[in-house]
């Protein structure tokens, strides 16, 4: 059996749709709940006010309701990336899942999209259905912005030069290492819950958030104050160790996270 084929993984992938249909409609449902609270309160607190919402305040209501999207889309994606077993808690999961006939790295990859790509898509369909939600209950107050895909397109698009503008400003200054580091961040984040999935059987999420506030807190305490910056340069440097850490980090968790289901057993561990 070859350790790949796309056919096969195919088939795979409409298996957990299949399987676990109910899960992610529960998860959608989940993520369109937070959605329409984050918004909800955004509107809600602006609706308060004794003075209409109009010009510049129109514009900061948009960028205020991006923000929340973009809150809750971050932690919901994190959540989605620690639950990439949740598949497998008990003794007859694990032995449905291990008879089917693919791999394990078919499996894994069939996993590891539907808990990063298919809930990124969870997370935009749940958005959409609680931005109408939102628009449908505050559509006798003075707050129209419309939908929020729509004023997000549009702000976007009006601001696009400039945006980009301020980037290629930004990275004149500070250099590429800032851009890098935002985002090889939030990969190694998802590393981070990928591989909390893999070593925690139940509340994955909740227990590797707090295994990374004690390691950060332990690392600020030990390097605090151990190295300090004359130039934009120095700390240029500074930035580019702690890429390359981020990114080491990214690349061992997630091969430790494949090497763990590669190595799982049937009968459940007793610990974590």
């Amino acid at each position: 059996m070859k350790n790949f084929d796309m056919t096969r993984f195919g088939r795979l992938l409409k298996l957990d749709l299949h399987q676990y249909g109910k899960t992610y409609l529960s998860f959608t449902a989940g993520c369109l709940i937070a959605h329409f609270i984050g918004q909800f309160l955004v509107f809600k607190i602006a609706n308060l006010s004794v003075v209409p919402v109009r010009g510049n305040d129109l514009e900061h209501l948009v960028l205020s309701s991006f923000m929340a999207f973009g809150i809750t889309s971050c932690l919901l994606l994190l959540i989605g990336s620690s639950l990439l077993w949740n598949n497998l808690k008990t003794k007859e999961q694990r032995i449905a899942y291990f008879m089917i006939p693919a791999t394990n790295t078919e499996k894994y990859l069939s996993r590891l999209l539907m808990c990063t790509v298919g809930v990124f898509v969870m997370n935009l369909l749940s958005f959409f259905v609680a931005d109408l939600l939102r628009l449908l209950f505050f559509i006798t107050a003075d707050l129209n912005i419309g939908l929020g895909y729509a004023a997000y397109c549009s702000e976007m698009a009006e601001n696009g030069a400039n945006f980009i503008r301020g980037i290629n400003m930004f990275i004149d200054e500070a250099g590429y290492a800032w851009l890098f580091s935002m985002v090889i961040s939030a990969i190694s984040y998802l590393a981070w819950f990928l591989f909390g999935s893999a070593i925690f059987r139940t509340y994955a999420f909740v227990k590797t958030w707090l295994l990374i506030m004690c390691i950060s807190t332990v690392t600020f305490a030990l390097f605090n104050g151990t190295t300090t910056t004359d130039s934009m340069k120095d700390l240029n440097t500074i930035l580019w160790v702690q890429n390359a850490v981020n990114t080491v980090v990214s690349v061992v968790f997630v091969w430790l996270s494949y090497y763990l289901f590669k190595r799982m057993t049937v009968i459940p561990r007793k610990f974590f």
